[in-house]
């Protein structure tokens, strides 16, 4: 990473992404005083968040769509939920 130049960081607001970037920016001996040559902006945003797959979570993309065309695309998340409450 030393061999890379950084303009900005755009990292997760979650807490233990905050703790990861700040040992990437140990690790890597990031600018981040604003008396030096160069700053870089750091971004958190939870726009950046992982987001649950809920019951396809770690199965392929085409169960999951393959379940919209069943369900006429309806939210699955919302069906599964009230099958399984019957």
């Amino acid at each position: 990473m030393h061999n890379f130049e950084f303009d900005s960081i755009c990292c997760s607001d979650l807490l233990r992404t905050k703790q990861t970037l700040k040992e990437f920016i140990k690790f890597s001996n990031l600018n981040l005083n604003k008396n030096k040559e160069k700053e870089i902006e750091i971004l958190l945003t939870p726009n950046l968040r992982e987001k649950s797959g809920g019951i396809f979570e770690g199965r392929p993309l085409s169960e999951y769509y393959n379940q919209l065309k069943v369900n006429k695309n309806k939210n699955l998340f919302y069906v599964n939920k009230i099958k399984s409450e019957k």
